[in-house]
């Protein structure tokens, strides 16, 4: 019951989990980034968080192809308003 931290001193008031770094969840990778990775081993469904989204850009990066560091190609392209 609560709250659950890893690697942070709170939890935001809007969030139930908050974790200082990336995640792997069902075999999934999840991190935030500037750039789809340049080295490091990744797999197909991998995702990088753009870190700072920007108009007609897109909101980050999916791994289509094992490897390193796979091939990856944007997602969630943001919209003009």
């Amino acid at each position: 019951n609560g709250k659950l931290a890893m690697g942070v001193q709170t939890v935001s008031n809007d969030s139930q989990i908050e974790v200082a770094g990336n995640i792997r969840f069902s075999d999934k990778l999840f991190a935030v980034g500037s750039s789809p990775p340049v080295d490091g081993n990744y797999k197909k469904g991998d995702i990088i968080w753009h870190d700072s989204p920007k108009e007609t850009g897109y909101v980050g990066w999916v791994c289509i192809r094992s490897g390193n560091p796979g091939i990856w190609r944007g997602f969630g392209q943001v919209g003009i308003e």
